[in-house]
């Protein structure tokens, strides 16, 4: 049986952390200016009805 370590714990809640903040900043950007994110330009190209006649 293994034991696990105080490092391991730390490594997981830094690195759930950074998981974390990251899609917290990605949802803002794509809330506040999506058109300067991939999720944005997709959702406007896609409801776009001037491209097809």
């Amino acid at each position: 049986m293994s034991i696990i370590s105080f490092q391991e714990i730390i490594l997981v809640v830094l690195a759930t952390g950074v998981i974390i903040a990251y899609h917290m900043h990605l949802f803002k950007k794509v809330r506040r200016e999506p058109l300067t994110t991939t999720f944005g330009i997709t959702n406007h190209a896609r409801h776009r009805t001037d491209l097809y006649p």
